[in-house]
């Protein structure tokens, strides 16, 4: 691990109040030994959301809990493939002991928030729940989405990802017709099998999709209420700002007749 890689693992340990002084400060540092391009994929580096946040955390300060949940992840993706492939494996063990770690983090990870007063809504919660199982059933991952360093959501899983937990088929040898009929049979319920965790996965995006723009509109709502509210005080003020210089304005008249009478 080089200098620069030390250096990027700290930046992402810190409290999420302080990434972006320390990004930058890295970002200063770097240009100062003439690392410009190193400098300019540090500085590209976003602020990561809170659920990321928490994840990352988990990462670097529960090791031991979150590599339990990556190699539960690894033995439920294999037992699945050998299902596939018509061996006996203990599929739903697996995906328990999956569970079971993914539950461990959770609760770890509710009491890293609230320490950091940050939230601990049921929307961070899931958000952070649906990385977990993205990442434990990812057999690699790309630069966007390494442990340790997220700066957003990873998943749901996609369909590119399901495929990797189906091994290749390749061509059966020229054989008997019964066992051409077998082979054909297996291959189609492996790609059945597939079809159906693609669709749930589409689904849950979709879910997802329906759930966001619902808050986007309640959130439109809210701003459009506020808006009003703005103006509404606005005039409140003029109002008010009026009357009290037209109470000003007979006070002084009143203290002219009061000394003219005198």
């Amino acid at each position: 691990m080089t200098k620069a890689d030390t250096d990027l693992d700290a930046l992402f340990t810190l409290p999420l109040a302080g990434f972006t002084a320390a990004r930058n400060a890295l970002v200063k540092r770097l240009k100062q030994s003439e690392r410009s391009d190193e400098a300019a994929k540090v500085m590209a580096l976003p602020k990561p959301s809170i659920s990321a946040w928490a994840v990352n955390q988990l990462y670097w300060k529960h090791r031991n809990e979150f590599d339990r949940l990556l190699a539960a992840g690894a033995h439920a993706s294999e037992a699945h493939a050998a299902q596939l492939t018509g061996k006996k494996a203990d599929v739903r063990g697996a995906l328990t002991a999956r569970r079971e770690a993914i539950s461990v983090l959770l609760n770890l990870a509710d009491g890293l928030l609230r320490a950091e007063g940050h939230s601990t809504s049921p929307e961070t919660m899931r958000r952070i729940e649906t990385t977990l199982e993205t990442l434990s059933a990812s057999s690699s991952f790309a630069e966007a989405s390494v442990p340790g360093r997220l700066t957003d959501d990873v998943g749901p899983l996609g369909f590119e990802s399901l495929t990797g937990l189906v091994p290749d088929v390749k061509p059966a040898p020229p054989a008997p017709s019964n066992a051409n009929v077998k082979t054909a049979e297996q291959t189609l319920r492996k790609a059945r099998t597939l079809a159906d965790a693609a669709e749930k996965a589409l689904k849950e995006a979709t879910t997802q999709v329906k759930a966001k723009e619902k808050a986007l509109r309640q959130a439109e709502e809210r701003l459009a209420q506020a808006k009003a509210a703005l103006q509404e005080a606005h005039r409140l003020v003029r109002d008010r700002s009026a009357a009290a210089e037209s109470a000003r304005k007979a006070v002084e008249d009143a203290e002219r007749v009061v000394g003219s009478v005198r």
